[in-house]
Parts: C-alpha cells; sequence; structure tokens
C-alpha cells in the first residue's frame, strides 16, 4: 500500500468525520454561553490565528483539528461534562481517543519523510470508526455521504456550464447552424469527459 494512498484515504476518513464533530459543536456549545462562538471558539483559538482576523469564520470553515481542539480544551470539555453528567461520552477513555484522531490528522498534514505502512492504516482507520461511532455514526456511510454529495455537486456544475453556454450566450445563437451543431456535439463529449473524470474521482 502506498503512502501517498494511505495519506489520502486517511484524509478523506478525517474530513468525513469532520461534519457529525462539527454538528455536535453546533447542537451543544451554545448551551455553554449564549457568546459560546467568542468564548469558545475565538478565544480558543485566538493564538493558532494570529495573522489572521477568525471572527470573520464560521465554525465550518475550520478543519477537523481545530473543531477537536475547540471541543477538547480543557474549559469546554468540562462545561459540557457538567451539563452533560450522566453521559458516559465524556469519560477519559473517549477524550484520550479524540486526542489521538486529533493527533492522527497532525500526522496526515505534516507527512513524514519514512514511508507509512499498512499497519499505520489499518492503526489510523480503527480510530476515526471508533470516534465515529462515539457521534453516533459509521465511516463507512459518512464516507458515501461525502462521495454522492461530491458528485451531486459535480453534475450540477457539468449542468450549469452547459445550460450556461448554449442556451444562455448571446454570442452562440448569432453562429450559422452548422457551427452551432459543431459547438453542441463538442460541449456534449466534454461534458461525458468530465462527468465520467469527475465520477472516477470518487470512486
Amino acid at each position: 500500500m502506498e503512502s501517498i494512498y494511505i495519506l489520502q484515504k486517511t484524509y478523506e476518513n478525517l474530513y468525513a468525520l469532520s461534519f457529525p464533530v462539527l454538528d455536535f459543536l453546533e447542537r451543544n456549545l451554545p448551551r455553554i454561553s449564549s457568546t459560546w462562538m467568542r468564548s469558545c471558539v475565538y478565544d480558543v483559538l485566538d493564538k493558532d490565528f494570529s495573522n489572521d482576523d477568525i471572527t470573520k469564520r464560521e465554525l465550518k470553515e475550520f478543519d477537523i483539528y481545530y473543531l477537536f481542539k475547540v471541543l477538547l480544551t480543557d474549559t469546554n470539555w468540562n462545561s459540557l461534562k457538567n451539563l452533560n453528567a450522566t453521559d458516559d461520552f465524556y469519560t477519559d477513555y473517549h477524550r484520550s481517543l479524540l486526542f489521538d484522531v486529533k493527533k492522527i490528522r497532525n500526522d496526515v498534514a505534516h507527512p513524514r519523510i519514512e514511508k507509512y505502512t499498512e499497519q499505520d492504516f489499518i492503526e489510523w482507520t480503527e480510530k476515526i470508526e471508533a470516534v465515529a461511532n462515539l457521534f453516533g455514526k459509521n465511516l463507512g456511510q459518512l464516507v458515501a455521504d461525502l462521495h454522492k454529495s461530491e458528485k451531486d455537486r459535480l453534475f450540477n456544475f457539468i449542468a450549469e456550464r452547459t445550460f450556461d453556454i448554449t442556451m444562455n450566450s448571446p454570442d452562440f445563437k448569432k453562429l450559422p447552424q452548422s457551427k452551432q451543431e459543431s459547438v453542441a456535439r463538442t460541449k456534449k463529449r466534454l461534458q461525458e469527459q468530465a462527468t465520467a473524470a469527475g465520477i472516477m474521482a470518487f470512486v
């Protein structure tokens, strides 16, 4: 198993995992404070973005590393734990597992020179799957949903571009009929090629 595949697939898994983590934070952080974006997010991440005005960002714009940092900082974690005293989500074991996956994200974002092994991939995937389960999700389904949304986005993009050029362009209808037909055939061929390439990229 090539290192590049291991890194790409692991990052894909982490990206898919970011959606339930984001949803969890958006549902629970407002219970801590009415100014939760400031106190629970911006204040926690301010030093990480010293040259950037992070107050212009929404929570969904942050990478999973920063979502985990927001969740795992002592103040937020303990506040949520106190609000959910009977919830077994907030155990030391689960928190340690979340830290492990946060570290995996760093390993992927800053890869080492040495090759990664299949065992690295297996261990990483098992931990990411375990965290997905903590949030009540199946990792395989999260990735499948991600692929479907990206394919749908690709199809919509192609449809919009094709409609724009063949139907809305004022210059198109000024062309001779033979030229219009030639352009239409070329567009159709390019559309089919782009669609096939897009599908293959997410299979």
